[in-house]
């Protein structure tokens, strides 16, 4: 793939423009769009977030989870990101 500065997007499947997009994490579940491709997860303002390149114009989603550590992860879960929060450490798993 072929990257250009956010503000221009990036050219994706089918000529469509990709786009750089921030997911409030609110619960245990982020849902985003199928091929996103996780980029950050961290904290904006005290609040969890997931910034993700993703087709704007995909209309299927995959479920994220979010595990602290100690928890069972499912044996076919791909790891996405990892967050400090409010003295927990938080992993977000696709």
């Amino acid at each position: 793939m072929k990257y250009q500065r956010a503000d221009q997007g990036t050219q994706g499947p089918e000529g469509v423009h990709m786009r750089i997009l921030k997911y409030q994490i609110e619960s245990t579940c982020v849902m985003l769009p199928v091929g996103a491709r996780v980029l950050h997860v961290g904290l904006q303002d005290g609040v969890a977030c997931v910034w993700a390149l993703v087709n704007p114009l995909e209309k299927h989603q995959n479920i994220h989870i979010v595990l602290g550590t100690g928890s069972e992860v499912p044996c076919d879960a791909v790891h996405e990101g990892t967050w400090l929060q409010e003295g927990f450490v938080w992993h977000l798993f696709r």
